[in-house]
């Protein structure tokens, strides 16, 4: 009897050790987390698919407010010295905050809001900084600010642990995922992103996965078919393309046209990928 109710409470240690368990928050803003994404080019009406990454690095002071500096790259690794910011973010009581570049200021976008939370904080004309996530309650802070809903929440496994997941519909492809952020169309900063009025423009399809301490912690529901919309070898050859009658001009992985590139960095040509090292 004895021997028998020890080897059961064995085997439910066993089976609990090799289950995720629900773990302390962990932030959204933390360093040596890479998050990556999928990317439409949207050029010429083809499908020019590339994955980016964006990753926090460093610290900015902005009118006294100390950020983490957030960096979209689309090498192996990022470089600070050739990329800049992308944008400035914070976290403080399970709230993130973010600051977009001067570059990228969300009022200055040909765009309209996709519906997604857009708070402006009390300290804005100062330092230009939304509320974004706000995890204290999320279904509520996402209701009340936005046009879509939640409609379900659940649970997602990162890494060994479980951590509270939103899905903005019934097929779960739209997801907020705590500790990550939004694993739908937009990346990290989705609640300030927005949709191109007229034309056909590049857009963020989605999280791919998240690395963290070089090992894949989390894949998005999409991720094989995001791989497979990407050729992984292209990366990291360098295609040469043939001049054409046609549109000879090269473009960043923005969509803007650019002179003939000498600098390091992916580039759109011909409908091409072309990688200069």
């Amino acid at each position: 009897m004895k021997k028998s109710l020890l080897l059961s409470v064995f085997a439910a240690l066993a089976c609990w050790s090799g289950m995720a368990v629900a773990q302390d928050y962990v932030p959204v803003v933390r360093e040596g987390v890479q998050r990556v994404y999928l990317y439409d080019m949207g050029h010429n009406d083809a499908d020019v698919y590339v994955f980016y990454t964006e990753e926090m690095r460093g610290e900015t002071i902005i009118n006294g407010i100390q950020y983490s500096n957030l960096y979209r790259y689309y090498g192996k690794e990022l470089d600070v010295n050739i990329t800049a910011p992308y944008a400035y973010v914070r976290e403080v009581d399970k709230r993130v905050y973010a600051v977009l570049d001067e570059n990228h200021p969300f009022e200055d976008l040909n765009v309209y809001t996709n519906g997604a939370p857009v708070i402006k904080t009390d300290n804005f004309e100062e330092t230009g900084e939304y509320l974004i996530y706000d995890f204290n309650d999320f279904v509520a802070f996402y209701d009340e600010h936005s046009m879509y809903k939640i409609v379900s929440t659940g649970e997602e496994t990162v890494g060994d642990a479980m951590r509270t997941a939103y899905y903005l519909n019934e097929g779960k492809t739209g997801l907020i995922l705590e500790s990550v952020g939004a694993v739908t169309e937009g990346g990290l900063l989705f609640p300030l992103t927005g949709k191109w009025v007229n034309g056909n423009h590049p857009t963020t399809k989605g999280l791919s996965h998240v690395i963290e301490n070089g090992e894949i912690v989390y894949k998005s529901p999409r991720y094989e078919e995001m791989q497979n919309k990407v050729n992984p070898t292209g990366i990291s050859d360098i295609t040469v393309a043939k001049k054409t009658n046609g549109d000879n001009r090269y473009y960043n992985l923005m969509g803007q046209p650019v002179a003939e590139p000498t600098q390091p960095g992916i580039y759109i040509h011909q409908g091409k990928k072309i990688v200069i090292k």
